[in-house]
């Protein structure tokens, strides 16, 4: 049997979430910034990757979620009432 190439491996460890447009887009200003720093364009993957990372460090994430997720369900409810 031959080992998974780079790539195969790389997709066995990578998992594809859906978000939000605007959190996408401040996302990728954020890898400009990284760029001007290293003077070179990180991999999207390694950005998201330490955002997630740094924001697992803090305390109140759970809280922070919570709060984010009622606000999408109550954009959600508001809009569905909506003509």
């Amino acid at each position: 049997m031959t080992p998974p190439t780079s790539s195969t491996a790389r997709r066995d460890t990578m998992r594809w979430v859906p978000v939000p447009e605007e959190l996408f887009q401040a996302t990728l200003k954020l890898r400009m910034q990284v760029q001007k720093q290293l003077q070179m364009r990180p991999d999207l993957s390694v950005v998201v990757g330490a955002m997630l990372a740094r924001a697992l460090e803090t305390d109140a994430l759970a809280d922070a979620v919570t709060r984010h997720a009622l606000a999408q369900l109550q954009r959600s409810v508001e809009s569905a009432g909506q003509p």
